[in-house]
């Protein structure tokens, strides 16, 4: 159950036994989660040219908890009364061991367009080492893990990733504790830049001891016209695993869907290129493509599934999605944007979307779901995936 305090600065903080979530006055940060004893994710402030969210106005703190307790969700909105005024507004979500964010730059058609950052995260704490969450390889569809960068031994100031493009997601361990970061299926957002004029870079590094992401999201590229003011939205999540936990007692589970065991429709299955070449659902093997999550097809066969389980769930029973993969896919019909000819965007905030949904429906009747990755899968462990 959450507990919340209401400070008279207008900042917001909501407690539970094992985590602590603070909406803090803009010139401090957006919002700060402390893990356990050991973490503490923060944000970094926005910037738009020369205007800061450090100079925002806090308005709206607004927390609002399910009937069951489980998961709160908090509004926030931080105002920048300079220049043409942008607004940063925030959607943050805590859901059992998921954080999940939805971020919006609201921009006047006026807003000069030179420099934006959204800013980041920072994670506090005995991180030791870390591992990226990278494009997959050439003709394949599922992302793939670098090799451990020790993140302990580097100097500070060490600069750990620098691209054009974010990684899918970040693995930070410690021991037996490891804090997950991903960038959401908008994967095409985070790099919307060269689509009107600029440039993206995505920097991972260590300062102070802590591991910092930092999103410069658009550079205006020289001798380019600027762009008028646009609203800029990103989505991003984390989850952790602490040691001390107790471990979920193994049950049997009550019904599977099998992931890899349906016929997807040629609609749902993901694709790297949208040239006519490549129309055909086929992969570099002859397979047909695997399926991608974002797709409305998908997602409503899954819901199908699970409204058809409920009438026979009941207390203690767990539902699973097995053989889970993450997927990376071009197509812009998935993102409800078929006009475009592609986006490029990754299945695995959907799925965890997707279970957050199921698990709504089901804590009614005292069930739940949970999302399966094989045995020997690199996914195992990853943003909650069992």
């Amino acid at each position: 159950m959450w507990k919340t305090e209401y400070a008279p600065d207008g900042s917001v903080a909501c407690e539970s036994p094992a985590l602590r979530i603070a909406t803090d006055t803009p010139g401090v940060d957006a919002f700060t989660l402390r893990i356990g004893k050991d973490f503490t994710l923060s944000t970094l402030p926005v910037k738009i040219g020369e205007l800061s969210e450090t100079m925002a106005l806090a308005a709206k703190r607004r927390p609002h908890t399910s009937e069951d307790g489980s998961e709160i969700l908090i509004e926030q909105e931080n105002a920048i009364p300079f220049g043409s005024e942008p607004v940063v507004k925030r959607k943050i979500r805590l859901s059992e061991e998921l954080l999940s964010v939805t971020m919006d730059l609201e921009m006047r058609a006026s807003c000069e367009m030179k420099e934006i950052s959204a800013g980041g995260v920072m994670l506090a704490g005995p991180v030791e080492k870390i591992r990226f969450l990278g494009m997959p390889g050439k003709g394949d569809f599922v992302p793939v893990f670098s090799e451990e960068k020790d993140f302990a031994a580097a100097e500070d100031g060490s600069v750990l990733y620098d691209e054009a493009y974010p990684p899918f997601g970040i693995v930070s361990e410690s021991g037996k504790n490891a804090v997950d970061l991903i960038v959401g299926d908008d994967f095409w957002r985070w790099t919307n830049a060269g689509r009107i004029g600029g440039t993206c870079r995505f920097i991972v590094e260590k300062k102070d001891g802590a591991l910092h992401f930092l999103w410069h999201i658009f550079t205006l590229k020289p001798d380019t016209e600027m762009p008028a003011g646009r609203n800029w939205r990103l989505t991003w999540a984390a989850s952790w695993h602490l040691s001390g936990r107790k471990k979920a007692r193994k049950t049997a589970f009550k019904s599977t869907f099998q992931l890899a065991g349906v016929e997807w429709q040629d609609s749902a299955c993901a694709v790297l290129s949208v040239r006519k070449s490549a129309k055909k659902r086929q992969g570099s093997s002859g397979k047909k493509n695997p399926v991608c999550l974002c797709s409305g097809g998908a997602l409503n066969l899954l819901k199908k599934w699970l409204r058809s389980q409920l009438a026979e769930a009941g207390e203690g029973d767990v539902f699973a999605v097995t053989g889970v993969v993450p997927h990376y896919c071009v197509a812009a019909g998935h993102m409800e944007r078929a006009h475009f000819e592609s986006l490029p965007h990754w299945d695995l905030a959907s799925l965890l979307e997707f279970r957050r949904w199921a698990n709504r429906q089901l804590a009614l009747r005292g069930a739940r779901l949970e999302l399966i990755a094989s045995e020997d899968s690199p996914f195992k462990g990853f943003m909650t995936l069992q």
